[in-house]
């Protein structure tokens, strides 16, 4: 079998269905997907690593929190309350260039409800610290 590399795609999906419900046969078929490039589709990559607008924002079950990383580099992305205590960790280690979206459910490191009230959405990201202010309503 020729690897992936050689064929130069990125992905491949695998589909397995039986021929019979009550029999022990069934196909196995493959097919490899190269991705192709859609006129006027370009991803524009990006140009500063950062955290986006949170949204929604007050919210009461899950803030959605978009990352942009517009080189390889470490990360941290903790979430922590008005004292500076650390709540949880989103995100730590390599990241590759990229848009992500990161989503807080509104739960402590150990999966425990978090009260009612405001909290810091804090990025390191080598030298710089950007810091982003989320109110969570129960």
């Amino acid at each position: 079998m020729v690897g992936l590399e050689a064929l130069a795609v990125d992905s491949l999906v695998l589909v397995v269905g039986r021929t019979s419900p009550l029999g022990p046969e069934f196909t196995l078929s493959g097919r490899v997907l190269v991705p192709t490039a859609v006129a006027g589709s370009a991803v524009a990559l990006p140009t500063a690593t950062g955290l986006g607008t949170a949204y929604p924002n007050p919210f009461n079950g899950q803030v959605m929190l978009p990352l942009a990383v517009a080189a390889p580099r470490e990360l941290r992305l903790v979430l922590c309350d008005l004292l500076g205590q650390e709540i949880r960790v989103l995100a730590a280690g390599p990241r590759a260039i990229g848009q992500y979206a990161l989503v807080w459910d509104g739960m402590d490191e150990v999966g425990r409800p978090v009260a009612s009230g405001t909290y810091l959405a804090v990025l390191r990201a080598g030298p710089e610290t950007q810091v982003r202010r989320l109110t969570l309503i129960r």
